[in-house]
């Protein structure tokens, strides 16, 4: 229980040797008062500050920062959270974030994979994305923790860092970071990029790749799955390492069973050795057992990811059963244009929690089209037919063929789509029929015609780059292929889509042109 006293301490003066190894300091709020119970890491060993609100710990000898976890009730703080450690110093004292109150009514803005890699790319984030998450931040009632899962920047644009740092962490909330692949740096001087990559330019600005902190009764936790073993290979299937696990269960005891733990890495650890069908042998990421078998205990748990540039929902059976949410890229298709390689728009997630509870959920699409442009919310599906042929032989949506799907079909694209979604088509306002999920249908249809269709066929780009396998594509076969037709999506909160207005063309996708390189 946090307690507060209204007294200042003063930590006796100590003679610091580079040798020592003890750490310890002062945890107080905005008011200087004393606070109890804070979690204080150095992400090896968890610690409570006492009722004086002193922390005492044993600095593990691999320990770059001291970071604490900020108890319920205060504002989470991105940019104070942390501290980096000196040989030669010992104490690190911390101001909490504003005092909340009850704050379990909230809003997470996430994005992944902004992925800025030039001057012309950072433009387009901060004139496309930054605004529209600064509306989404001004159009909410509730309070709003931003969260980016990886990959701010592109691993050879270490000078576009500050920048995206300033950009991300002053739009006026909270705004955390997980480490992704492309913010390691490859080594100056390294024979031929044979050592691994740093994080040290990425932790310069965001601080710790592995800690937690609290928002109302949800737990957040960041970690680092990105293991590099030279300035070129990493581990694709993510990696979670001994070190992680051990102070994750260390940061857990002091997590009551009853908080929804939201878990959060860049590499999706649900995927299967390649990830482009339903049907691969699965291969289990390192730690990844490990990690799910601490979170057994608290039923309300949720894995969230990015990297892939596609989105996607996935079931985890085993150990225990856990949902991870794949998010799509807020660059798309590394910004060659408006999309993921599924036809995902750009754009970020919203989720809505009232408690240990997720209520709502949407996808904000950052270049809308303008029938959409007062109600963003509002654009989550788009539709095209079936025989239609985008970007010469690119434009295909037929599963292992070349051809597109015969006359009369329909085909929707519904990003956000995860299993508990319902979705129905009308021809002529006529009675709702349930289309079928592409990946199930025959012919079987899990790759999107329209977006690879402009990225390979107009584009140029590589077929193995730019063409995600999709699982929420969802098909139906006119009986009047001349019908007027609606399509219906309704997700697992009671929220309903419609669309009828068929894509037949590229202008949502171009920018600047056809030409535009990023």
């Amino acid at each position: 229980m946090t307690v507060w006293l209204l007294m200042t301490i003063s930590l006796p003066a100590k003679t610091v040797s580079p040798l020592m190894s003890k750490i310890f300091g002062h945890v107080t709020d905005n008011q200087g008062r004393s606070i109890a119970g804070v979690v204080v890491s150095d992400g090896y060993r968890c610690v409570t500050t006492n009722r004086n609100g002193i922390y005492r710990l044993n600095r593990h000898t691999g320990a770059k920062f001291v970071f604490y976890t900020n108890p319920k009730g205060y504002e989470p703080d991105s940019k104070g959270f942390f501290q980096p450690l000196s040989k030669d110093k010992q104490e690190y004292n911390f101001v909490l974030g504003q005092h909340t109150g009850n704050d379990t009514h909230f809003r997470l803005l996430l994005i992944t994979d902004p992925q800025v890699r030039s001057e012309k790319s950072y433009n387009r984030f901060t004139a496309e994305t930054v605004p529209a998450m600064k509306q989404t931040i001004a159009g909410s009632t509730l309070p709003v923790v931003g969260w980016c899962l990886g990959d701010e920047v592109h691993e050879q644009c270490a000078w576009l860092e500050n920048g995206m740092h300033s950009e991300i962490t002053n739009l006026g909330i909270p705004f955390f970071s997980v480490i992704g692949n492309h913010d390691y740096f490859k080594v100056e001087g390294s024979d031929k990029d044979t050592a691994p990559r740093t994080a040290d330019e990425y932790e310069k600005y965001w601080g710790p790749t592995w800690y937690s902190f609290n928002k109302g009764d949800v737990h957040f936790i960041a970690l680092n799955n990105v293991k590099y073993t030279s300035g070129i290979s990493y581990d694709h299937l993510g990696n979670i390492d001994a070190e992680q696990l051990a102070w994750m269960k260390e940061d857990l005891r002091h997590v009551d069973k009853s908080k929804l733990i939201i878990v959060g890495y860049h590499i999706p650890m649900s995927h299967t050795t390649g990830a482009n069908s339903d049907d691969e042998t699965p291969v289990v990421p390192t730690g990844r057992d490990e990690m799910l078998k601490l979170l057994a205990a608290y039923p309300n748990r949720l894995l969230m990811a990015g990297h892939t540039h596609y989105m996607r929902h996935s079931t985890i059976a085993q150990p225990i059963k856990t949902e991870e949410r794949i998010h799509a890229a807020a660059c798309g298709a590394f910004w060659w244009t408006t999309a993921n390689s599924d036809g995902t728009p750009n754009g970020y997630s919203v989720y809505e929690i009232d408690g240990n509870k997720i209520v709502n959920n949407w996808y904000r699409t950052v270049n809308v089209p303008d029938a959409y442009k007062d109600h963003p919310r509002d654009f989550q599906i788009r539709l095209h037919h079936g025989d239609a042929t985008f970007g010469g032989q690119y434009g295909t949506c037929h599963f292992g063929n070349k051809t597109p799907l015969p006359s009369g079909y329909v085909v929707a694209n519904i990003w956000n789509w995860d299993p508990q979604w319902k979705v129905t088509v009308t021809e002529d306002n006529g009675a709702p029929v349930t289309m079928t999920q592409g990946t199930k249908s025959k012919p079987k249809v899990c790759h999107d015609a329209w977006a690879p269709g402009y990225l390979i066929g107009v584009r140029h780009r590589a077929p193995a780059h730019f063409r995600a396998y999709c699982q929420h594509l969802f098909v139906y076969k006119l009986k009047n292929p001349n019908a007027r037709v609606t399509v219906t999506a309704t997700d697992r909160y009671g929220n309903s889509y419609t669309q009828s207005a068929f894509t037949t063309d590229f202008t949502d996708l171009k920018v600047d042109g056809a030409d535009f390189k990023p």
